[in-house]
């Protein structure tokens, strides 16, 4: 089962490689943009009375608000669209590449090989979360010498990663509606 998995993770590794640097332009961005951009702020106020950005809980007062509301709201986001694009095509790519016909011959318990691609999605997005934490931070180390804040590097990789919870609910959903739904 672990050589299963381990086969899983390097049919992954593209696309955890892909996904967590496209993720990592996101913060790169945002964040090393904060210093420039922190006076113009104050002039945007009236765009961001308006009701949708209030129902969304967007602010940009400070920098804790500029962070949780680009870094922190958008990024899970776009992981849990990873983590449903991934699922879906977990077992149903393999069917339609033949490669799930190679899978289900070996002789191992079909639950083990549904076990090793559910195991290899949350490795996978946890390793997604890690790498865009871990730039985040770095890019947070780089700027934290031009800004006013209270909260540190770590902060933001323990909120980037709060989210992994919840992208990894959506991908076992994903997984379970492709398993059983045709």
């Amino acid at each position: 089962m672990l050589r299963l998995l381990w086969q899983e993770l390097i049919f992954r590794r593209n696309s955890i490689i892909g996904w967590g640097l496209g993720l990592c332009f996101f913060p790169l961005v945002y964040v090393s943009i904060y210093p420039s951009f922190e006076a113009e702020l104050a002039n945007m106020q009236a765009i961001l009375d308006l009701e949708i950005y209030k129902a969304m809980g967007i602010t940009f007062a400070t920098f804790e608000d500029w962070v949780a509301s680009t870094i922190i709201l958008f990024v899970p986001l776009v992981a849990a669209i990873y983590a449903v694009i991934n699922a879906t095509g977990t077992l149903a790519g393999e069917e339609a590449d033949g490669r799930l016909e190679m899978l289900v011959v070996l002789p191992i318990p079909r639950w083990q090989i549904v076990t090793v691609k559910a195991l290899a999605l949350a490795i996978s997005l946890l390793l997604i979360l890690l790498i865009v934490g871990f730039v985040s931070m770095g890019v947070f180390w780089a700027i934290e010498s031009q800004i006013t804040t209270v909260i540190s590097a770590w902060d933001i990789l323990a909120a980037l990663l709060a989210a992994y919870p919840l992208t990894l609910a959506m991908g076992m959903l994903s997984l379970f509606l492709a398993s059983f739904c045709p």
